[in-house]
């Protein structure tokens, strides 16, 4: 009887020692595991940013030719200031030049985004930019859009009646930051807005005015 309950003891005592064991090495294997185990990164969460301040109209114009009338000093082989090695309205192709693919690239965004064709009414000179798109369009020239001007220009331009209130177009916003508020403030006179000019500029310094004359518009509301 003795020697049963010897044994009996003897079987717990290693059933026991035995289940120490395990704990340990399971215990040492848990804490090696998560020693080596790489931490999961906690996505971070994303800014909080502003609607963009553009935002396309979502018309089509069915392929409608927009001219814009700019002095061609891209053909022309460039002028006195920097800006006058571009001319604002186009360029034929990318050359890797920050300011000329940057032209090319806006207007076959243009282009794309509301289906129209992008066309330049080329002016030759400086001193006689007024005159000439005067001159062309009391001679029935009627493709005229828009004209990238100097601002030497504005006192015949103001003075043909040729110039549309800009005010009276619904869906330009001369509150967005690409327009020179001081040009918005400066040039409206009588809730009449006739010239202004922006980021459209490459010479805003030099005053080159942006007009919309009293020609058919394709973009007119």
């Amino acid at each position: 009887m003795k020697r049963i309950l010897s044994g009996l003891l003897a079987a717990v005592m290693l059933l026991g020692a035995a289940a120490g064991c395990s704990e340990t090495k399971t215990e040492e294997e848990t804490e090696k595991n998560a020693a080596v185990m790489p931490e999961t990164p906690v996505p971070e969460e994303a800014p909080e940013t502003d609607p963009p301040e553009y935002e396309a109209p979502g018309k089509d114009y069915g392929g409608a030719t927009f001219t814009t009338a700019a002095i061609d000093y891209y053909s022309q082989g460039g002028g006195t200031w920097a800006c006058q090695s571009y001319c604002e309205a186009y360029t034929d192709e990318t050359t890797g030049e920050i300011l000329n693919d940057a032209i090319y690239e806006r207007n076959e965004k243009v282009s794309e985004t509301l289906n129209v064709k992008m066309a330049t009414f080329s002016l030759t000179s400086y001193g006689s930019a007024g005159t000439e798109i005067r001159d062309a369009l009391l001679g029935g020239e009627t493709s005229v859009d828009l004209c990238l001007e100097n601002g030497s220009s504005l006192p015949t331009l103001l003075s043909s009646g040729l110039l549309q209130n800009l005010y009276n177009f619904d869906r330009v916003d001369f509150s967005h930051s690409w327009w020179d508020q001081t040009s918005v403030d400066e040039f409206t006179f009588m809730n009449t807005l006739l010239a202004v000019t922006g980021d459209i500029s490459l010479g805003i310094s030099l005053s080159p005015i942006t007009f919309l004359t009293q020609i058919w518009l394709a973009f007119s509301p």
